[in-house]
């Protein structure tokens, strides 16, 4: 979504009934009015993941709404794998 896009539910309900089916979908929300149980559920339906980043100091929740799960790693620099799986694996099971 665009960075800085508000939630509508009802404009994203819409969004997802008319999405093709026998595709992957992955959502990134940057507004935080986004990180909430309804938007989680409406995802869920449809089987679209939620998109996990940290990005400039920001960590998106650790939400699955799918049955994958999508990490973006943003930015330059190194980036310790091991440790984001690994935290990522003990909030996400």
């Amino acid at each position: 979504m665009p960075p800085r896009w508000r939630l509508n539910l009802e404009r994203f309900r819409s969004f997802l009934a008319a999405l093709p089916k026998g595709h992957r979908y992955v959502f990134e929300f940057r507004e935080p009015g986004w990180y909430n149980q309804e938007v989680y559920d409406e995802m869920k339906k449809y089987n679209c993941a939620f998109c996990i980043y940290e990005l400039a100091g920001h960590q998106s929740p650790l939400t699955v709404t799918a049955n994958f799960v999508y990490i973006r790693l943003h930015g330059p620099g190194p980036i310790n794998t091991r440790k984001l799986f690994k935290n990522a694996t003990e909030h996400l099971g």
